[in-house]
């Protein structure tokens, strides 16, 4: 239970960051009015989910101690300001242990989308009909500006922004020119609607950084910068107030004009209220004589100018400190563009305060991550067969070992349990193990597995590894490296052995036939996302342009998880009936089998070590390979696996 829990604790952190998303647009829109209560409830629970995720994390000394200094902080700040933003960037960052931040990323991503598509389909319907309550303000030279049912445009502008920032980011080594026009027509559309002069250079600084990102010297010499960027451009901000405040310069003055007033309206709250180190309580909703001699209240959009006058220069400092570290432990990463457009936009609006709209702030977290960079595996030479083959038995003798010592049922399965009869080992052409178990044992072994074995492997499957997509799970060795043409390659997969689980069927045919033509078309699917090159699976066209928009469609939301979910409920539901199946083993209709067949074992060689074998195996290897005795012709004697491996060094 408790290795369940841990296990499944991470999801309670992405519903946080879902409900804080809902929380966002639930606080900026003027579709409904939001019940203070049912507000507070959403908090208190978002509060609770992060909670509950600090407790099942590990601590260092070290680490408790700055919890507990930024956390006194972050207190006290949201209790003076009564603006909870800084308490929730909090928890967001501190407990997003061990998370991933590109599964945070499409939380937020998909969340935001869908909350925005609201808004501008009721918005369209609204501007088509007539009907609804459409707010227009204008701009000083009478251009209309449209708000989308959120407080203000430069709001819906900025989620635009940030939307396509978070796109970049899930998707930065495929973004080609095709997808920056689309965005960039985005962003014009944007601003023909909003008329927000900041979101639009932003977003075309934003373009440009991009593109620049993508020329490995210009993208080393981004995250350099991206480690001074905060603490540069709070400079920068103080410079502008102060060249504002004392010189009539009117360049100064048109930058001004340009940027909504930001500057004089900084430097007219700088002199009122001077500059803090840590928060304080000022009211800026009181009106003051402005610097063009008009009354006005100070309602500061800079969250550089309200960190000097409010929140305190403490946090200028706190993120710039932790913007630095990150770029420098992910110097050869993409986050320098987000980091530097954070800062820049920073300049103009302090809704970056919320991780939702400000995102790169969650990127805070991977400061936190153990692992740090990831390490790219250093090809040192090829692995022979025979090396391989004595890889795969030392992964095959742990998980005798481990299923022995936990009452976990296992049999030598297909290729290898046909040559552990005819050949007491490996078939002299073939390269690869299988073994499989009854459904109960499988998910036991998955279970415990990487808590009980070496250091040297690990099993895989769709729970536990990014991009998995086989419906059966794999125990891998750590230190090679896997080739497998024309196969979706995973990050550092190893030589591996399969391990396929055994269900139960229905005690009727046409149950059977159907339960087979539903797997066969969701493993249809799986084959397009595990094949590394479409051309070799299908000649299809129209599959062939499936692949290039489908799939990249499904890999964001991570379908092929959901495909191997249903493959797996699909037969999970099945008990002690008499008839069982290997339903993602290859031979299809040829795995179903007799439950008689597994309810006990015999001892057969592989290799020099004893293994059991289903007690029907006569019957089964018969019904796979017919006289199963009989070698095949020399023609189909040939390795059933296109894969090269290498022996690989961690840098």
């Amino acid at each position: 239970m408790k290795f369940k829990m841990k296990k499944n604790i991470n999801k309670f952190y992405y519903i946080g960051i879902i409900l804080l998303v809902i929380n966002f647009f639930f606080s900026r829109t003027t579709l409904f009015e939001v019940n203070k209560y049912i507000d507070l409830l959403l908090e208190a629970t978002i509060v609770i989910l992060f909670g509950i995720k600090f407790i099942f994390q590990k601590y260092t000394k070290k680490k408790i101690l700055l919890l507990t200094l930024l956390g006194a902080l972050t207190l006290y700040t949201s209790y003076v300001c009564r603006d909870y933003n800084i308490l929730f960037c909090y928890l967001a960052i501190f407990a997003a242990q061990n998370t991933d931040i590109k599964k945070t990323v499409k939380c937020l991503f998909y969340t935001t989308s869908i909350l925005l598509l609201i808004h501008i389909v009721v918005f369209l319907f609204s501007l088509a009909t007539g009907l609804g309550n459409i707010v227009v303000s204008r701009t000083i030279t009478g251009q209309s500006r449209y708000n989308f049912y959120l407080t203000h445009p430069n709001i819906f502008a900025g989620i635009v922004l940030w939307l396509t920032a978070e796109y970049v980011f899930l998707r930065y080594d495929k973004i080609k020119a095709l997808n920056l026009c689309v965005i960039g027509v985005l962003y014009v559309i944007t601003y023909f609607f909003t008329a927000s002069r900041t979101a639009l250079l932003a977003s075309i600084f934003f373009m440009v950084l991009v593109i620049l990102s993508k020329h490995k010297k210009c993208k080393e010499i981004i995250n350099i910068v991206a480690r001074w960027s905060f603490i540069s451009v709070a400079l920068i901000t103080a410079l502008l107030i102060f060249i504002y405040a004392n010189f009539n310069n009117p360049i100064i003055t048109k930058i001004d004009q340009t940027l909504s007033y930001r500057i004089s309206l900084g430097s007219t709250a700088v002199q009122k209220y001077g500059v803090g180190l840590i928060t304080r309580d000022i009211d800026l909703d009181e009106e003051v004589l402005w610097a063009y001699g008009k009354y006005k209240d100070l309602n500061i959009d800079s969250l550089y100018t309200r960190s000097f006058i409010v929140y305190g220069i403490i946090y200028i400092l706190i993120f710039e400190l932790g913007f630095y570290i990150l770029m420098k432990k992910y110097k050869n990463s993409n986050y320098g563009i987000f980091v530097i457009l954070f800062s820049v936009i920073a300049f103009t609006e302090r809704y970056l305060l919320n991780p939702i709209i400000g995102f790169p702030i969650l990127l805070l977290t991977q400061i936190f991550n153990e692992n740090g960079e990831n390490k790219k595996a250093e090809i040192d030479r090829e692995v022979t067969l025979e090396e391989l083959r004595n890889i795969q038995l030392d992964l095959l003798k742990e998980v005798k070992r481990i299923c022995e010592e936990n009452n976990i049922t296992y049999f030598l399965g297909g290729g290898t349990l046909l040559g552990a009869i005819r050949h007491k080992g490996y078939i002299p052409w073939d390269d690869d193990i299988d073994i499989m178990l009854p459904r109960k044992d499988y998910d036991k072994l998955i279970e415990i597995f990487n808590e009980e074995c070496n250091n040297k492997m690990r099993l895989e499957n769709y729970t536990n590894t990014e991009n998995y997509c086989y419906p059966f799970a794999k125990v891998v060795n750590l230190e090679t490296l896997l080739i497998e043409n024309n196969c979706r390659q995973l990050d550092d997969f190893g030589v591996y052995i399969d391990v396929f689980p055994i269900d139960y069927l229905p005690d009727n045919d046409e149950k059977i036939r159907k339960i087979y033509k539903k797997y066969k078309f969701l493993h249809r699917l799986l084959r397009m996302y595990q094949s590394d090159n479409i051309s070799k699976v299908t000649k299809n066209k129209l599959k062939l342009v499936l692949k290039k928009t489908v799939l990249p469609i499904m890999e964001d939301l991570e379908l092929h998880k959901l495909i191997i979910k249903s493959i797996d409920n699909m037969v999970k539901k099945y008990k002690n009936t008499n008839t069982v199946t290997c339903i993602t083993g290859k031979y299809l209709e040829k795995e179903i089998m007799p439950s008689s067949y597994i309810v006990s074992y015999e001892l057969a060689d592989f290799e020099g070590e004893k293994y059991k074998i289903p007690v029907g195996y006569q019957a089964y290897l018969t019904k796979h390979y017919g006289n199963y005795m009989e070698l095949p012709p020399k023609e189909k004697q040939v390795r059933a696996h296109e894969v090269t491996a290498y022996w690989k060094k961690i840098k």
